[in-house]
């Protein structure tokens, strides 16, 4: 069988996710609500610096990451000081 054949064309399409990926994150999510207050507690208990350890690295599932950008430098005619130009990678 070649490269990219497979016996049942008419498979899942692209970008599905299998049925064991969707049961685990149902599971996990349930799992969640059923202990929200007892997750609230368990942080409210923590030293605040910890509290916010816990909060930072929960934040990246709810706050959609930023697009990376790239910094340029560019010289100009009259100073010998670098001036960086931050802009999206599309530009």
């Amino acid at each position: 069988m070649e490269k990219g054949t497979t016996n049942n064309p008419n498979g899942r399409p692209p970008g599905t996710p299998n049925k064991i990926t969707t049961d685990l994150k149902t599971f996990v999510a349930d799992i969640l609500e059923m202990n929200r207050e007892a997750i609230k507690r368990d942080l409210e208990a923590l030293e605040p610096y910890q509290r916010l350890q816990i909060l930072e690295k929960l934040m990246k599932y709810v706050i959609p990451q930023e697009k990376s950008s790239q910094s340029v430098e560019v010289r100009a005619e009259k100073t010998t000081r670098p001036i960086i130009i931050f802009g999206d990678d599309d530009e």
